[in-house]
């Protein structure tokens, strides 16, 4: 949405004035809330080489959106290279081309607050340029998941992300594909396919996460804040796929794992989700290792349905956790 919404207003306004960087900054600054009630934009440089028409970076860009209490998204970026081609602005055709993203650091927040929708004009004017943004790469990034949930606050970190991204065409009803290796935390490597088409309604998320060599003591970070359940151990290799259709998810892990070891803590407040290692029997039926079993045995599935002010990431993570959780057993339910 961020790139969408700055290569509009860069295109409407700046025509003609490739050359007057200064102006068009704080003329994207200043029209971004406008488009966006809940977004901040903020620009420290915009380059427009005068031998090179259409090659556009921005510098130390600052974005925000959202809501304290309910869902908020953070994101800064060194760097903003992409070329828009000049020839097509002439008949209104927007085309941005070779997006690199570099040094980029993004933190998603959530909390238990329900934001309620943007009300929708009545006849909402329709856009004058028809545009077409991508594809895109990023280099050198990092995420940052908090999750505030009934007085607690767990983090999940994500490093050392490198990634690119289809095409993205408002007017074609086609699947964007999104790709990334990263670490998370301080061990394993991670490789993270989505597929979706966000202007299809029931928004449908096809996710794709395979890990290997990850220290299980890293998930404690999150886990144990929300849910009071330390971890430890290995996950030698492992898949998750989840498809959410709506408000529906289903989602499949299949996990090698070795010397794990789960604790419930007590003493505390826990949400919800700590009746569902009870109901487990965590403690008692969790299988150490399952190394020398065959996959069928390494393999579960779950199907969840989204709670009321759960956003989508939360929603995945809490398929993945689940679905995670139920190859640890020794049941074959």
């Amino acid at each position: 949405m961020l790139f969408t919404i700055l290569i509009l207003l860069f295109t409407g306004t700046a025509i003609g004035s490739f050359y007057l960087p200064d102006y068009l900054k704080a003329k994207i600054e200043s029209e971004v809330p406008k488009l966006c009630s809940k977004c901040q934009l903020k620009i420290g440089d915009l380059d427009v080489p005068l031998f090179q028409p259409g090659d556009i970076t921005f510098h130390n860009i600052d974005f925000s959106y959202g809501e304290e209490g309910a869902t908020q998204v953070f994101a800064k970026a060194a760097l903003l290279d992409f070329h828009v081609s000049l020839r097509p602005l002439l008949e209104h055709h927007v085309r941005i081309q070779n997006l690199v993203v570099t040094h980029f650091d993004v933190t998603v927040v959530d909390g238990d607050k329900h934001s309620p929708p943007t009300p929708k004009k009545e006849d909402p004017a329709a856009s004058e340029y028809d545009i077409t943004v991508g594809p895109l790469r990023y280099l050198n990034g990092s995420f940052q998941y908090i999750r505030n949930h009934e007085g607690t606050t767990a983090t999940l970190h994500v490093q050392d992300i490198n990634g690119s991204l289809t095409s993205v065409d408002p007017n074609a009803n086609r699947i964007i594909k999104g790709l990334l290796s990263a670490r998370y935390e301080r061990s394993g490597n991670a490789e993270l396919e989505v597929l979706t088409n966000p202007f299809l309604k029931p928004l449908q998320v096809d996710v794709k996460l395979t890990v290997h060599d990850q220290d299980l003591s890293d998930l404690s970070l999150f886990f144990e804040p929300n849910a009071g359940v330390r971890l430890s151990g290995k996950i030698d290799e492992g898949e998750g796929v989840v498809s959410t259709v709506g408000d529906s998810l289903k989602a499949t892990d299949w996990i090698i794992y070795e010397d794990l070891d789960a604790k419930l803590l007590r003493g505390k407040e826990h949400s919800g989700f700590v009746a569902f290692f009870e109901n487990l029997g965590l403690g008692l039926a969790m299988q150490e290792t399952n190394t020398e079993l065959e996959k069928p045995l390494q393999t579960k599935s779950v199907e969840l349905k989204q709670e009321a002010n759960e956003s989508l990431i939360s929603f995945i993570l809490r398929g993945l956790k689940e679905a995670a959780m139920k190859v640890a057993t020794r049941s074959n339910k």
